[in-house]
């Protein structure tokens, strides 16, 4: 079972990794693309707060629809748990989201990230764009980037990787991972 990801803060590049990848994805390689993005756009177009404003509900439908994908077998999703949880803490340290919810994403993330073929950690490189969706505040994104950087820091498992360069270059190296 291959199980493949990018975490990273907004406007990283990740959903627009993902596109570039998607036909050597299902032509060559028999993997599903799975864009999570939508997930959050979702919620915020049904008039729910997300981002450091979302309750202990926005969390559990977005970290679970990270987790619900565990099912399948041969997938890369431009999102995964540990963004799940960096948003998450986020929002837990402005007291929106209760200690529980905590809790919950935290185990969550700790259970799934070990059954991850692997995680491609994609940093800031590019300048932050307004979708009208995301937060346009270059410190929230610092913020969110160094919650993701501490978990994968503290991570015993071994399956993250650093993608960086050019949209070509990651490309290139996401695909030496999938071979």
């Amino acid at each position: 079972m291959k199980r493949y990801a990018l975490c990273g803060t907004h406007s990283t590049g990740k959903t627009t990794l993902l596109q570039d990848l998607s036909n050597i994805l299902i032509k060559d390689k028999g993997i599903k693309p799975i864009f999570n993005t939508s997930n959050a756009r979702k919620l915020f177009e049904m008039g729910i707060k997300i981002n450091d404003k979302g309750d202990d509900f926005v969390q559990y439908v977005v970290q679970s629809s990270h987790v619900s994908r565990f099912a399948e077998v041969n997938w890369f999703a431009d999102r995964c748990v540990i963004d799940g949880f960096a948003y998450m803490e986020a929002a837990w340290r402005k007291k929106v989201v209760s200690d529980q919810c905590w809790d919950v994403v935290y185990k969550m993330m700790c259970v799934f990230i070990p059954l991850y073929t692997k995680i491609f950690y994609v940093p800031i490189e590019f300048e932050l764009e307004d979708d009208g969706i995301r937060k346009v505040d270059t410190n929230y994104q610092r913020l969110i980037d160094n919650h993701i950087q501490t978990v994968i820091k503290h991570s015993p498992s071994n399956n993250i990787v650093t993608i960086q360069g050019s949209r070509e270059e990651r490309v290139e190296k996401i695909l030496s991972y999938l071979e």
